[in-house]
């Protein structure tokens, strides 16, 4: 008896053409196939390739980091911690190369944290117990890729929002152009700072755009049936595109007849999935940082194991 559920026959689907389109290749193209079945035919597995940017394996990685995430930080506003959400841009144009933004943004925020701003004013001022790091990247038909960083951090004093944004932005600005950045974010656009409250809106907002979309495919394909796929399951006409929505709109090609996307070709979904994947392998999907042992333990108590959630105890 098949127990999967139409989300997860979506997965499925959406991995297979990603390894026919030879987008997944290696080791991970064997994902989903069953080992050994006529050496070991009473005792054969399911191969899994626990790769983040598997549709299968990638999501249970990161729903299991999500629900770790919402239970810690729910846990450290009921002690009366207060949560901050920082958020990192560098502006960008068509012609900047993923890998190069990426490279120059993780150089621009090791300084910035290595600062005497950031270590001897910022993290004092806020009383500051942990934060963790969330790149997120987003593809636009005119300027490409837009990356961008979510630092969540945990605090027990209110600062003054507003004041800290003018000294990060002027702080952020510096450290990017002393690794030779060489379009400066602007004061207006370049940092934002805010109190938030579920935790990073990362996480949160991307939940809620993934649970509205499978909610909606699940719906549907209980009428329809799970192997079907339409054009009501594709994103389109949007400001921007993750790279979990051109994954779907590549499986709109395969599986929809006279499929045509109003901003993206076939060909060009598999070139910008093939450099999201390359420059992005090996990356840790999440950072966090501790002050804190009594949080680093409480932290690891609670979490299940998640391979690939970096957990340190650092200064910085």
């Amino acid at each position: 008896m098949d127990n999967k559920t139409p989300l997860s026959h979506l997965n499925e689907m959406i991995r297979d053409d990603l390894i026919t389109e030879g987008i997944i290749t290696g080791r991970e193209s064997k994902c989903g196939s069953w080992s050994n079945p006529e050496k070991f035919p009473r005792q054969p597995y399911q191969v899994k390739c626990d790769s983040y940017f598997c549709p299968c394996c990638g999501y249970e990685k990161v729903e299991s980091i999500r629900k770790n995430v919402s239970t810690f930080t729910n846990d450290f506003q009921s002690d009366d911690g207060i949560l901050y959400l920082l958020t990192l841009t560098i502006p960008h144009n068509q012609n900047t190369d993923l890998n190069v933004l990426y490279k120059s943004f993780s150089q621009s925020v090791m300084r910035m944290k290595n600062s005497s701003v950031w270590r001897n004013r910022f993290k004092k001022e806020i009383d500051h117990i942990f934060h963790y790091n969330r790149y997120e990247t987003t593809i636009t038909p005119s300027n490409l890729f837009h990356l961008h960083l979510h630092i969540t951090i945990g605090g027990y004093n209110l600062i003054d929002t507003n004041e800290w944004k003018k000294t990060l932005t002027n702080l952020w600005r510096r450290c990017c152009e002393s690794v030779g950045v060489k379009r400066l974010p602007t004061k207006s656009n370049g940092v934002d700072i805010r109190i938030t409250s579920n935790g990073t809106y990362s996480v949160g907002k991307e939940k809620k755009q993934l649970d509205d979309y499978d909610n909606d495919f699940i719906k549907r394909n209980k009428e329809v049936g799970m192997n079907e796929v339409s054009e009501r399951d594709i994103p389109t006409k949007q400001e921007n595109y993750t790279p979990e929505d051109l994954k779907k709109i590549l499986t709109g090609y395969k599986r929809i007849d006279h499929f045509k996307h109003p901003d993206f070709s076939l060909k060009e979904l598999k070139k910008y999935l093939k450099k999201y994947k390359k420059v992005f392998t090996g990356k840790k999907y999440m950072k966090i940082y501790f002050d804190n042992d009594d949080y680093k333990w409480k932290w690891n108590e609670n979490r299940t194991t998640i391979e690939g959630l970096f957990v340190l105890l650092s200064p910085i």
